[in-house]
Parts: C-alpha cells; structure tokens; sequence
C-alpha cells in the first residue's frame, strides 16, 4: 500500500449542487465547440430545410451532432421510426446522393447512410423497421 499522500484526500467533497452545475457548465463547453467545429456545414445543411419542413419533417436540435470533424450525424426520431427514412428520401430527391450505405445483420437489420453534396457530409441511421420506406438509389 502506497504512503504518500495525495491533494484529492485532504479535500473535502464538493456538494452535489456543486458537481452537478461543475458537469453541465463542462456539457454545455463541449457542445459549443461541437457547434463551432459544425458551423460551415451546419450552413450547407440549411440549404435543405425547407425541403425537409416542406415534407413535414422537423430535427430535433439535440439531435444534431459533429460525426469525427466530417460530417453531421442526424439522430434517430425517438418516437417515429419511419423519420430517418423518409429524412433520406428527401435529402436525396433536394440533391444529395448516397455515398456510403453500411447494412447492419444484428438487433433491428438497421441501415446506415453516409449522404453527400459537395463538402457537406450527412450520417443517417436508419430503423430497420422502416428500410422498406427507402427510395434512395445505390452508392454512387
């Protein structure tokens, strides 16, 4: 067993308000340089909405995340596993073509698309229960 003494032992534990405020303060850090770094892409990505709002397809802000420093990842719809589907659909039919398809054999047969238009970079999971809904064409 070791002796030597360390800084943490001699300090008393912070209150729990205290750690809880200390972990979202660094969250919320975190998720503004993950803003940050998608910001280029984030403004190709509006160039789409109003396709998507005119399908009547909405993104959850909290879904929306950096993918590696490439590409944005599109969360799953919670309650409709039909939206990524049809998010896909109509991403490719505004201009984008698929440029990766992975099929997963496991859980739910999930898909996952990798959507691309010039530098912008779309990932895309979808349910498997609803890769029957997809209209996208093979990876160019």
């Amino acid at each position: 067993m070791s002796t030597r003494t360390t800084a943490r032992r001699n300090v008393p534990p912070q209150p729990l308000a205290a750690q809880l405020l200390a972990y979202e303060h660094g969250r919320h850090a975190d998720r503004l340089a993950a803003i940050k770094r998608m910001a280029a892409r984030l403004a190709q990505l509006d160039a789409f909405m109003p396709a998507l709002a005119a399908a009547g397809i909405a993104l959850n802000l909290d879904e929306v995340h950096d993918y590696s420093g490439k590409a944005i990842y599109l969360g799953s719809g919670i309650l409709d596993h039909t939206r990524n589907a049809r998010l896909a659909n109509v991403l490719v039919q505004a201009g984008m073509r698929v440029d990766a398809r992975t099929d997963y054999d496991y859980g739910q047969q999930d898909v996952r698309l990798e959507l691309a238009k010039g530098r912008l970079r779309v990932s895309i999971t979808i349910d498997g229960r609803a890769k029957h809904l997809l209209e996208v064409p093979a990876c160019a």
